[in-house]
């Protein structure tokens, strides 16, 4: 006996299918409306902007796309009220410390998605804010060096460069968090 037809034995044995079938015929099917109004909105801008965007840059990636401007689209995003920022020097990038008013002594070291491409402190702003917020921690916020002109092994250093940083600081790892 294959390993694929043990698993459908070991299935067939949990719930036989007719059980299953039967069962299927008087559930309800659920239907998903779709969202708000609010996120219809946004599915549909980001169709029309973001995705023929990205269909583009698939097919010409080397092209020498202004990735820095994808950035200063997060300077629209309010913050949680009462948020600082305090920039500050990593050995090889800078970073952001996010504060709300709400902070312990909990620290996030946050490195941003992007795929390592796009991204930045404005961009990630409101969502350090109620990461801070929510966690009643100072975050960290790290402005890692990125593709194309950097490879990847830079981009973690960096994360652990502000990791360090955090430790030295005298923190303890307990108190840490990474992202």
């Amino acid at each position: 006996m294959s390993r694929a037809e043990g698993a459908a034995a070991t299935l067939r044995l949990v719930a036989p299918a007719e059980r299953v079938e039967k069962v299927g015929r008087r559930l309800p099917r659920t239907e998903f409306g779709g969202g708000s109004a609010r996120s219809a909105m946004l599915n549909a801008a980001l169709s029309h902007t973001v995705k023929p965007f990205i269909s583009v840059w698939a097919r010409v990636p080397l092209l020498p796309w202004p990735y820095f401007l994808v950035d200063y689209a997060g300077l629209a995003l309010k913050p949680v009220d009462g948020t600082t920022f305090e920039r500050m020097d990593l050995p090889q990038c800078k970073a952001e410390v996010t504060r709300t008013p709400s902070v312990e002594d909990r620290v996030v070291v946050y490195l941003h998605g992007g795929a390592f491409v796009v991204g930045g402190r404005f961009l990630h702003r409101q969502l350090v804010s109620r990461i801070a917020e929510a966690t009643r921690a100072s975050v960290i916020a790290v402005e890692y060096r990125q593709l194309p002109d950097h490879p990847v092994a830079d981009s973690v250093a960096d994360g652990l460069d502000a990791y360090r940083y955090v430790l030295d600081s005298g923190v303890p790892a307990s108190q840490v968090v990474t992202t």
